[in-house]
């Protein structure tokens, strides 16, 4: 029980100081179709979230055979930090983060074509 406690504080306070010698190594896979959740424009989307730290620079790439890719990066607050569509067969974003929070990164077709997908998620 007290190792648990243990456990949670620590994550606890990573979210409310600076975690910086904490990297981010994330990988996402899945598939946007017909089914997926959709935005108010009618596109496929997809929600993927991961723990940052105040001042890490992350890369987030996204690759798709199926599909021209945009991304967009949001905070806790669900404010829009970043966005970016496919350049040359990749979608990238390259941000620092400006607090430590858990942030989503939504995948998004831009237009009606379906697919899988992969997302990596890198502090650099």
């Amino acid at each position: 029980m007290r190792i648990a406690f243990v456990a949670v504080l620590s994550s606890l306070l990573c979210l409310s100081l600076a975690c910086e010698d904490e990297s981010v190594r994330e990988r996402f896979s899945g598939t946007l179709s017909e089914s997926s959740d959709r935005l108010d424009d009618g596109t496929a989307f997809a929600r993927h979230a991961f723990r940052g730290a105040q001042g890490q620079r992350v890369s987030i790439v996204l690759e798709s055979d199926g599909f021209d890719g945009y991304l967009g990066l949001f905070n806790s607050e669900s404010e829009q930090l970043a966005s970016e569509s496919e350049q040359e067969g990749e979608t990238r974003i390259s941000w620092r983060l400006p607090k430590n929070d858990v942030y989503t990164v939504v995948v998004n077709t831009e237009s009606q074509t379906y697919g899988a997908y992969r997302l990596r998620v890198d502090s650099e």
